[in-house]
């Protein structure tokens, strides 16, 4: 495993999906934009398509390597530190990994200090392949390059981007990128549609914001309740679901779901702040 620093290169358009993460650059938010948790397990908490543990998870922007663009800050837990603190992603198609890989990553903190990044595992076996790579972390923004030769697996693998995380610094990360090759090349920048659709296909948020809104058009029968909802891409695999908000008495047991449609009836089943997660 190799670890170099890269000099800001100059950001291009690229078109097409050399970046295997989803939501790479941080677009897209769908569960909260500021989470602290005191919990060292790992859980989709902020930032869609990453998992965090603890320590608060929040949304922000700064300019990196000459554009700006969206950042997770990672500031310390008000609850007393475990030695954990960061973030990772999983990959479903963990086919990618039959050639050669290269993590990248830029991280700046509020002062000098270390994490660890890139570590590589077979998450259905939770057996390590690889292990992490401690890198010195400044208060400039750097762009950290960690290679990977061929691997085998059989199961969704994770990449931790950033772990370890020292207790009392704030951490910075941004444009986070896993592609094929031995060298990384300029961060692809995606269209937020683009990088929503990818994660609508893993969680999906509905919530039109009305004190007394639907999930969707529905019928009244006498004093039941049928709706039905159309996801706006086809979720990965059948969707737990969890209403955050109802108007009524919302039964899942009287619900129907599949991987691109929900539908239900219930008492006054009137329901908003809908969950529906296919994560991995």
């Amino acid at each position: 495993m190799a670890l170099s620093k890269i000099l800001p290169a100059s950001q291009e358009q690229y078109v097409g999906a050399r970046n295997f993460i989803i939501n790479g650059g941080f677009q897209c938010w769908q569960r909260s934009t500021d989470n602290e948790s005191t919990s060292t397990s790992w859980g989709y908490r902020t930032v869609d398509r990453f998992q965090t543990n603890k320590g608060r998870h929040r949304k922000t922007s700064d300019t990196v390597d000459g554009r700006t663009v969206d950042v997770l800050q990672i500031d310390p837990s008000s609850g007393v530190y475990h030695g954990g603190r960061g973030m990772f992603t999983m990959l479903e198609d963990y086919n990618v990994y039959d050639k050669p890989t290269v993590l990248s990553v830029y991280i700046k903190a509020d002062a000098a200090t270390t994490a660890e990044i890139g570590q590589l595992y077979d998450y259905g076996a939770s057996s390590t392949v690889q292990d992490g790579t401690t890198v010195n972390i400044t208060t400039s923004w750097q762009r950290f390059e960690v290679q990977y030769s061929a691997q085998t697996f059989s199961q969704a693998a994770g990449h931790y981007i950033i772990n370890a995380l020292v207790d009392g610094r704030t951490y910075y990360v941004a444009m986070a990128q896993l592609e094929t090759g031995t060298q990384a090349t300029p961060f692809e920048h995606r269209s937020y549609g683009e990088e929503l659709t990818r994660c609508q296909r893993y969680y999906h948020l509905y919530d039109n914001g009305a004190s007394n809104a639907n999930i969707h058009s529905g019928l009244y029968s006498g004093t039941v309740y049928v709706a039905d909802y159309q996801f706006k891409v086809s979720m990965r695999a059948e969707p737990t679901i969890s209403v955050t908000d109802s108007g009524g008495t919302f039964s899942s047991s009287a619900a129907s779901v599949d991987s691109s449609r929900f539908s239900f009836s219930g008492q006054n089943g009137v329901i908003r702040g809908v969950n529906f997660d296919a994560e991995l």
